[in-house]
């Protein structure tokens, strides 16, 4: 029996010191708990920071700034030679039951529907390198036919908007075309544009001096460009945006492309937007200076923010460190909503 007659576990103390007007205070048990950002649902990726060690900018400024977001990032894979340092990516360990190999992680990246969660306070990278169809689980989210087959049911369908400059020149009619089966660059089609300059990250990222005019006219005629944007050039991202809500998806570049996936591929999802790539951003060097090794398997190695990407491109080159060209959208610690559907605060019980 407590003969204080408080609760089991708390009990009333004299103090050696005046502490109240009988000199007497209660100890109670208190469990403490706090918050730990995680994302679920989530592509298993991660994305070496490109602001790390930048002089001028952090990644909160650049995901604050469309000046900056507008700047197109070149990101390689770590491995094979390349250094898991800012602008490449690797993969994460996926969940359990996914499978390990190349092809059943190409899988995780290319489908709409990603399972598994990752936390803040450390991710496990994928051991080996994982070379596999990484070309095909991206350019799905393009209305692009996997050249191996692969990703043929509705959870690996395109995006909504996929207007890339390409035109189908061989195949058949009614076949969603593979890479093969397309011809950039021909005379009256252009999908979004690159920089004109790339003087940051050694080369692989630009300054955010896209040629948007060209890009429109070639695209969508006479028609006017929003008033907003004389002012300040949009994203790329805000630009595949506005062709949506403004119904200019279907509408005929002057070498009779439109932005409508073929009705040949998977149908389109909407659930999520197809042509945003989700990653865990990492401090890439810093890591690898206290002994993780990114392009083999590490655990429990620090999230500096999950993010978003927009793809700008399809993936031009089936070699496992093929280009990939994106924008930075938004990420976790405060940006544009891109994340909040991913995005849980699990309780952390500390004590």
């Amino acid at each position: 029996m407590n003969p204080s007659g408080l609760a089991d576990g708390a009990g009333a103390f004299e103090a050696i010191f005046p502490a109240s007007s009988n000199n007497t205070f209660d100890i109670r048990p208190q469990a403490v708990a706090g918050f730990l950002t995680a994302v679920c649902d989530f592509t298993p990726i991660f994305i070496c920071n490109p602001y790390e060690g930048d002089p001028d900018h952090t990644l909160q400024e650049a995901a604050a700034d469309p000046n900056l977001r507008r700047r197109q990032i070149e990101v390689r894979k770590v491995g094979n030679g390349a250094a898991a340092g800012p602008g490449n990516f690797g993969f994460l360990e996926p969940p359990q039951g996914v499978g390990n190999g190349a092809q059943a992680l190409a899988e995780t990246i290319a489908t709409s529907k990603p399972k598994g969660c990752y936390g803040r306070k450390g991710v496990d990278t994928k051991t080996g390198q994982n070379a596999g169809p990484v070309q095909d689980a991206f350019n799905v989210r393009f209305g692009i036919r996997a050249t191996g087959g692969g990703f043929n049911n509705p959870d690996y369908g395109p995006a909504a908007n996929v207007r890339k400059g390409a035109k189908k020149t061989s195949g058949g009619a009614g076949q969603c075309p593979t890479m093969n089966q397309l011809t950039f660059g021909m005379a009256g089609n252009m999908g979004l544009p690159r920089d004109q300059s790339t003087p940051y990250m050694g080369g692989r990222m630009g300054d955010g001096n896209w040629p948007l005019d060209t890009y429109w006219s070639t695209n969508f005629g006479g028609i006017p460009q929003p008033t907003g944007w004389a002012g300040t050039k949009p994203t790329r991202y805000e630009v595949y945006k506005y062709e949506q809500s403004a119904g200019l998806v279907g509408h005929p570049s002057t070498g009779n492309e439109i932005g409508s996936p073929p009705n040949s591929c998977q149908a389109v999802i909407t659930s999520i937007d197809r042509r945003l790539l989700y990653g865990a951003i990492l401090n890439c060097n810093a890591l690898e200076a206290e002994g993780n090794d990114l392009s083999g398997h590490s655990t429990g190695v620090p999230v500096e923010a999950f993010g978003s990407f927009f793809l700008t491109e399809p993936v031009q080159s089936a070699a496992s460190d093929a280009s990939v060209m994106m924008e930075l959208v938004d990420i976790s610690t405060g940006g544009q909503g891109t994340l909040d559907k991913f995005v849980r605060n699990e309780v952390q019980l500390y004590r």
